[in-house]
C-alpha cells in the first residue's frame, strides 16, 4: 500500500472527527440562540411590566401591591442574572466548539496537501521508472540490433 494510501485512511478519520465536531458546534450554537432569545424575551417583559407599574403608579396603590410588585421585579431580576450567566457560559462554549472545528478543519487540509504532494511524489517516481525501462528497452533493442548488423 502507497503511503498516500495510509494517508488518505488517516484524513478520513480525521474528517470523521471534522464532522463531530461541526455537529457539536451546530448544536452548541442553537442551543446558545435559543437562549439568548429567552434572554430577550424576559428583558422585554420586563420593560413592558416596569411600564405597566409606572402608569399604575400615576393611580391609586395600596402597600401590599407595592409589595408584590417588588417580589415580582425581584424574582424577574434573579430569573434575567440565572440566564444571562447561562447565555455567557454558552457563549464560551460555542467559542470553544468553533475553535475546536477550525482545528480539525486545518488538520483535514493539511493533510490534504500533504496527501496531494506524497501523489505528486509517487507519479513523479512511476514516470521515473517507466522512463528507465523504456530507456533499458530501447538500450537492450539498439544493442541487439547493432549485433545482428555485425553478423
Amino acid at each position: 500500500m502507497k503511503r498516500s494510501e495510509r494517508l488518505e485512511k488517516i484524513n478520513a478519520i480525521n474528517n470523521g472527527f471534522k464532522s463531530l465536531a461541526g455537529a457539536n458546534l451546530a448544536r452548541v450554537e442553537q442551543e446558545y440562540n435559543t437562549q439568548l432569545h429567552q434572554l430577550e424575551q424576559l428583558r422585554i417583559y420586563k420593560d413592558e411590566y416596569a411600564e405597566q407599574l409606572k402608569q399604575r403608579m400615576n393611580g391609586h396603590v395600596t402597600p401590599d401591591e407595592i409589595q408584590d410588585f417588588r417580589y415580582f421585579f425581584a424574582s424577574l431580576y434573579k430569573a434575567i442574572s440565572q440566564q444571562e450567566s447561562l447565555v455567557n457560559h454558552l457563549h464560551k462554549q460555542l467559542e470553544e466548539s468553533r475553535q475546536e472545528w477550525l482545528a480539525k478543519d486545518a488538520e483535514v487540509r493539511k493533510f490534504n496537501t500533504i496527501g496531494d504532494n506524497m501523489r505528486r511524489e509517487e507519479q513523479q517516481q512511476e514516470v521515473r521508472k517507466e522512463q528507465k525501462r523504456s530507456d533499458e528497452m530501447s538500450m537492450l533493442a539498439h544493442g541487439r540490433l547493432a549485433f545482428s548488423m555485425k553478423h
